[in-house]
């Protein structure tokens, strides 16, 4: 029973870590598409992948 309780409490904690990473991780990912505009984005994207000058 004290296993079972001690398992629960783990995977609450482990899930409710997960949410505040990917919380973390979808505001870093709105912050970085309201950055530029999204013409001058994927042309830099694609000049960086080519090594393009």
């Amino acid at each position: 029973m004290m296993r079972e309780r001690d398992e629960a409490l783990v995977r609450r904690s482990i899930c409710s870590g997960l949410e505040e990473v990917l919380a973390d991780h979808a505001q870093k990912g709105a912050d970085w598409m309201t950055f530029e505009p999204e013409e001058e984005r994927s042309t830099d994207n694609a000049a960086m992948l080519y090594n393009i000058p």
